[in-house]
């Protein structure tokens, strides 16, 4: 298509690519996005000045604004996108909801109130927590919170207001374990609509997309005719025009739920357009001008598969030259972006600053080709989080597509993970069944505020102690699991805790299986006194009689693990894999150089001082233990039916 193009900037993308290819660019305002390319009137007034027919306006900003859409339409001006009624229409998350629930769609469970702290802790406790907090107008996944507790809620009204800037919020139930699925979806002025298949992006940093693929492999071929069906149809009800993508959440019994439409073309696009080989953009502009759709869903194919990395800048004034760019492009691999040497990244907006694509003819073909393209790309002088996308692709449970949702939150960000993220990753999805949750700690040494701490760190956790145990599945493997957790009174072990890790051991040596323990802890509970420290002798005693079975404890050590915990049955595993950078010791490095006068090494106490000094047997990262673990067992189950058969 050969089309004149008018390019808008504002100053601090004076330099910027798509200013230097056009055929014509103007300034429309200053650095703030809100006097430049959301300033309205200074765009319709370059478009009027220019005589352009039609606006694209590409996938941010305005692109979802039924006000511009509006004043484009006013000024007979195309706008490349659905009409105004339709933006409007569905740009309040809580109506679109609505809508979509009355046309028979499996809807989120919530509800919109105003961003009041009682009102929403009332809508939050009836929904049950976990719950998520949106913006009611929100994009791109910013302002969104997940909040586990009331006290959540508060700290969200205290610090975080500037996140919504709006009256109404939609808080709905959190859905874990998830996958995130889009669903690109076209239609013309004549009522034809066509579904372009789905892309995972279950691959997020705080809730924006890093990782997109197409197709999803956790959907059936029956799933997926009957999804698209029922996209189809919802698009017909509405009328809809131009390109848009509708977003579902895939639970882990394959349900699937409604979350909002995006009105607009996708940064993800040219991932659909790998695997079906149309154009979307070109389709988007002959739509807006009255082009019928010249295919029929019959005739959308797509072959092989296609993913997508998000490169994202760092967004440091320090450093945000492009020192050196280059890349190498192949037939099955594109690059789209803006930079090039000498550039001066802005920091004023969003980070991404490029979208690495490639096709293959499987999905681990398509990962293998995202690698070595990750290696081929030279960007020097800024920072970037190719690094990071290189550690995704080569992470077990992403090659696998065991991943959800909470992929990158339990991998690559969190340092303390909860009990029950750390089971999500180590065992079987759904084989986890736990023992004595009802077991809750008294207060009868009369501990000054013991009761108190006891009630909050309950409402934190949603746990009645610092540990759950229960019989699970590790890749199709029976074990007895426990696994402490350090949101509760930072894992510290009172009687409680000792009890249920002396039931866990002796689960496991009455059903002959192997214990896997995960620990974090401070120590034994000093509001308890002596009754905590006898938890070790206590625990110790259960794993002796476990490991005279024959059977195989195996203890994984997560930061910190101090004190009693660590002097007790976190070290007398037969197999003891610490994570890495975890802190593994009786006391604390500065009681211990107080007390001796005397200067420790550098990495006193770490995973990797203590592998060195025999302590420790396997230092690994925590995207790896899961696989180490699941070669013990299997050596372990092997050797223990030879020995008993």
């Amino acid at each position: 298509m050969k089309i004149s193009t008018v390019a808008i900037y504002s100053k601090a993308d004076k330099n910027s690519l798509h200013v230097k290819i056009a055929d014509e660019s103007y300034c429309v305002g200053a650095y703030d996005p809100k006097d430049s390319y959301l300033n309205m009137k200074a765009i319709i007034s370059v478009a009027l000045a220019t005589g352009v027919d039609a606006i694209h306006p590409g996938y941010g900003f305005l692109s979802e604004s039924y006000k511009f859409a509006r004043m484009c339409e006013e000024n007979n001006i195309c706008f490349i996108g659905p009409p105004a009624g339709i933006l409007k229409k569905m740009s309040d998350k809580g109506a679109a909801k609505d809508f979509v629930n009355s046309c028979g769609i499996n809807v989120i469970s919530g509800t919109v109130v105003a961003y009041d702290a009682l009102k929403m802790k009332k809508a939050a406790k009836m929904l049950g927590y976990p719950v998520v907090i949106k913006p009611i107008n929100g994009g791109g996944g910013r302002g969104i919170q997940v909040v586990n507790n009331e006290q959540g809620i508060q700290n969200l009204i205290n610090g975080s207001a500037k996140a919504f800037h709006q009256e109404n919020v939609l808080i709905e139930k959190y859905i874990s374990p998830a996958s995130h699925v889009e669903v690109q979806m076209i239609a013309d002025k004549n009522g034809n609509v066509l579904c372009l298949g789905e892309r995972d992006c279950s691959v997020q940093e705080n809730n924006q997309k890093l990782i997109e693929e197409s197709p999803c492999a956790k959907i059936t071929t029956s799933q997926r005719e009957k999804l698209f069906d029922v996209c189809i149809n919802l698009l017909k009800k509405i009328g809809y025009v131009g390109c848009g993508t509708l977003e579902f959440l895939l639970d882990s019994n394959g349900i699937f739920y409604f979350m909002e439409m995006n009105c607009r073309l996708q940064v993800e696009h040219a991932v659909t357009e790998m695997v079906t080989g149309l154009d979307l953009i070109k389709m988007q502009i002959l739509i807006a001008f009255g082009e019928k759709l010249e295919l029929q869903q019959k005739d959308i194919k797509t072959t092989g598969w296609a993913i997508e990395s998000r490169i994202n800048f760092g967004n440091t004034k320090e450093k945000n030259v492009v020192s050196k760019f280059d890349f190498h492009k192949g037939t099955d691999a594109k690059f789209e972006t803006f930079l090039y040497e000498g550039f001066q990244v802005p920091i004023f907006y969003d980070a991404l600053v490029g979208k690495l694509i490639v096709h293959g003819k499987t999905r681990l073909h398509a990962i293998e080709k995202l690698n070595k393209a990750l290696h081929d790309i030279k960007i020097e002088g800024i920072e970037t989080n190719i690094d990071l996308h290189k550690s995704i692709l080569n992470n077990d449970v992403f090659k696998a597509f065991k991943h959800s949702t909470k992929f990158f939150d339990l991998y690559y960000k969190k340092k303390y993970l909860s009990a029950k993220e750390r089971l999500e990753m180590l065992v079987d999805c759904g084989s986890f069944v736990e023992y004595d949750s009802d077991m809750f700690s008294q207060d009868i040494l009369n501990f000054a505020n013991y009761k108190e701490k006891l009630k909050k760190a309950k409402e934190i956790t949603g746990l009645n102690e610092a540990v759950i145990y229960g019989e699970a599945a590790i890749n199709g493997i029976s074990v007895v699991v426990f696994i402490m957790d350090g949101n509760f009174m930072m894992g510290t072990m009172g009687r409680v805790v000792g009890e249920k890790i002396k039931r866990a051991f002796n689960l496991a040596t009455q059903k002959h299986v192997p214990v896997i323990g995960v620990t974090v802890s401070g120590g034994a509970r000093m509001q308890e006194g002596i009754f905590a420290l006898l938890q070790m002798a206590k625990t110790v005693a259960a794993a002796k009689k476990h490991n005279n079975s024959g059977l195989l404890y195996v203890s994984i050590i997560t930061d910190p693990t101090l004190g009693g915990v660590s002097a007790s049955f976190a070290s007398v595993a037969d197999i003891i894999i610490a994570e890495k950078n975890t802190i593994f010791g009786f006391s604390g490095r500065r009681i211990i150089e107080d007390t001796t006068k005397e200067q420790l090494p550098e990495d006193f106490q770490t995973a990797e001082y203590n592998m060195n000094h025999g302590m420790v047997d396997i230092v690994a990262p925590r995207d790896q233990i899961k696989k180490i673990l699941c070669k013990i067992l299997n050596v372990h189950e092997r050797n223990f039916y030879e020995k008993n058969t």
